[in-house]
């Protein structure tokens, strides 16, 4: 699925008195190995195990021994160069050095309550760090075939890793260039009769853009790549606002309530023109302007005119 982060939180279930925090530290280490050789720009984060209640029901699991294993992960992370998130600091109390009260279910005294998981991932996504999207392209997103498996498909483009080949590729032209490469011919372009090369992609920098959401729209951070548009991106996504209506109006938008009542607007009625007497028909033609004899000041020198509200 080409994840761009993966989180692990591995031990509540692995604690036991013969098992070392060592021991454990050395698995943990091996699979995420595994996980960086399916997935080689994939961004680890290791979670710190939680913590216990102070009654809990499995005897075997003892809080000194969580720390200890936490302890460990965190020079693992240091000797391999991952992430580590402590998150423990958000659900222990510091005054018993247990689970806070209301975070693990009272049945267990072990697993985290809907409080707790509302902290945890509150911590999450207030702990981030900024990294490049290194993950190769793809021509195709894998599908599931059942709960757990996904379409096996040599879908990708382009990778910084060796290529995967499919059974049979067929030859380049002769005016190809040299195919001698050991993880597949120069030619390749990632189409079904092909497979890509082990040549690392370009270095694209980025700058971002963020559009903020509206009462109708969400709002996301726009990523411009500076050296090829093709590759320029939408993440971290906002909902829409919603509208706000106070008094039959949007405070953001002007938009209407389309359930508030509705009211024509009031206008100020037209004021009709006094009537006048024409001229005597040996007066002399007037003007117009102010104080021109029985003329309004409105009228122009056309007999027609009219005034204007």
């Amino acid at each position: 699925m080409q994840p761009r982060r993966v989180i692990l939180t591995f031990g509540t279930n692995d604690l036991s008195p013969s098992y070392s925090a060592s021991s454990f530290a050395s698995d943990y280490a091996k699979g995420i190995k595994a996980v960086q050789d399916a997935y080689p720009s994939v961004d680890i984060i290791v979670n710190a195990i939680p913590p216990l209640g102070q009654q809990h029901s499995n005897q075997n699991l003892t809080q000194t021994q969580v720390d200890e294993y936490n302890k460990a992960l965190v020079q693992m992370c240091q000797d391999n160069g991952w992430k580590f998130l402590n998150s423990a600091e958000v659900l222990k109390d510091s005054s018993t050095g247990y689970a806070k009260s209301g975070y693990v279910l009272s049945s267990d005294g072990i697993h985290l309550t809907e409080q707790a998981m509302d902290a945890l991932f509150t911590y999450i996504r207030t702990h981030s760090y900024i990294t490049e999207d290194t993950r190769p392209a793809l021509t195709a997103v894998p599908t599931h075939t059942g709960d757990k498996d996904v379409s096996v498909a040599s879908n990708i483009v382009s990778s910084t890793t060796a290529a995967i080949a499919p059974e049979t590729t067929e030859a380049p032209d002769e005016d190809a260039s040299d195919s001698s490469s050991s993880n597949g011919p120069d030619w390749a372009d990632g189409t079904s009769g092909s497979y890509a090369t082990a040549a690392p992609d370009p270095e694209y920098t980025y700058w971002s853009e963020i559009i903020a959401p509206t009462c109708t729209e969400q709002g996301y951070t726009y990523y411009h790549c500076n050296e090829d548009s093709s590759k320029d991106y939408k993440s971290e996504y906002v909902n829409a606002l919603g509208h706000d209506f106070q008094n039959g109006y949007c405070t953001r938008c002007g938009a209407q309530d389309p359930n508030a009542a509705t009211q024509e607007p009031t206008q100020e009625p037209t004021q009709e023109p006094t009537a006048t007497e024409a001229p005597a028909p040996d007066a002399p033609a007037d003007s117009g302007t102010s104080g021109s004899g029985d003329t309004p000041d409105w009228a122009s020198e056309n007999s027609d005119s009219t005034p204007e509200a």
